[in-house]
């Protein structure tokens, strides 16, 4: 069965819990203690107060000093990134030119629309890439490194630019992660961990290789309660996000994004908390780092003292080369 597209007037089938708890930006020692140690999501405020980013980065800055970065992006019939059930596929990747994305993404009043990709009312999405800000070092020093992951932190850095109605469906990530809104507004439900065994997910084992093991099955807004029955039993963390707010998704939460209106987040990805953290990083690594600079680094030194990390990495990697 076909997933169907979101639409934000929607009631959820499912129970809500409550919503996501807010802090001022904390101290680097509390913050490891009560969020990424005891793995639960919070959203920070002030966090990106000094990030030149969130007053210089409007869309006609981001156009003048980027216009000109080719790179790829997705578009979607049906909003939903990615979507791996309806066939034939809904999305299709394109080569596009940074300034050409964002007239469509972010039209502009006034402006002549430029003629769709699929079909009309199709969506748009720059996903989860780094290379605006390796083309465009000032970008990337528009970034600060939060206090509250500590003076050594050295996040890995990625951008999802949409348009609005873009969705990506439920999924966990290996890695913890601040998305930390620079424009737009974005809304996200969250799930524990612990409710794996209600949501389906694609691999069988944990944790998944790829992005496909870590998506679940279910159509979460609509649900097939006869093939995935559990699901009745899930409960939901609600959270909107505005410009300024940085929310910290655990390592291993069930999340589902939606973007409420033309957005610019900003992915933070560390380690800390779980061996499915540590994994991510190593994995960042492995494809940065020359053989002979991996052995100073601290993720790699832990690896090399934790079994259950050593056998959780030789399966991911004898998957890759498959």
């Amino acid at each position: 069965m076909a997933w169907k597209a979101r639409r934000e007037t929607e009631q959820v089938p499912f129970q809500i819990q409550g919503k996501v708890g807010r802090i001022e930006d904390p101290p680097h020692s509390v913050f490891f203690k009560k969020y990424v140690e005891a793995n639960r999501p919070v959203v920070l405020s002030g966090v990106m107060e000094d990030w030149p980013a969130l007053d210089r980065w409007s869309w006609d800055h981001l156009a003048a000093v980027a216009g000109d970065c080719t790179g790829e992006v997705i578009v979607s019939r049906n909003g939903l990134y990615p979507d791996y059930v309806t066939q034939p596929s809904p999305m299709a990747k394109v080569e596009m030119r940074f300034a050409e994305f964002l007239r469509r993404a972010v039209p502009a009043a006034g402006m002549e629309p430029l003629p769709p990709i699929l079909e009309p009312g199709e969506t748009i999405y720059l996903y989860g890439k780094s290379y605006l800000l390796d083309a465009v070092p000032a970008l990337r020093a528009d970034l600060r490194t939060p206090a509250c992951l500590g003076p050594a932190a050295q996040p890995f850095q990625r951008l999802w630019i949409s348009s609005a109605g873009c969705v990506t469906p439920l999924h966990y990530d290996l890695s913890n992660g601040f998305l930390c809104q620079v424009r737009g507004a974005k809304r996200v439900w969250l799930f524990d961990p612990g409710q794996g065994g209600r949501l389906y997910p694609r691999g069988a084992q944990f944790p998944g290789l790829d992005n496909f093991e870590r998506q679940t099955q279910v159509d979460i807004h609509h649900p097939d309660l006869d093939a995935f029955p559990e699901f009745r039993h899930a409960t939901a963390l609600e959270c909107h996000l505005r410009q300024g707010d940085t929310l910290f998704i655990p390592s291993n939460w069930w999340h589902e994004v939606e973007t409420l209106e033309p957005s610019l987040s900003v992915q933070l990805a560390f380690a800390g908390g779980t061996v499915t953290s540590e994994l991510a990083v190593l994995s960042d690594l492995f494809k940065r780092k020359k053989p002979e600079e991996l052995m100073t680094e601290p993720s790699v030194q832990r690896l090399m003292q934790d079994p259950v990390m050593m056998q959780a990495l030789l399966r991911m990697l004898a998957g890759a080369a498959r």
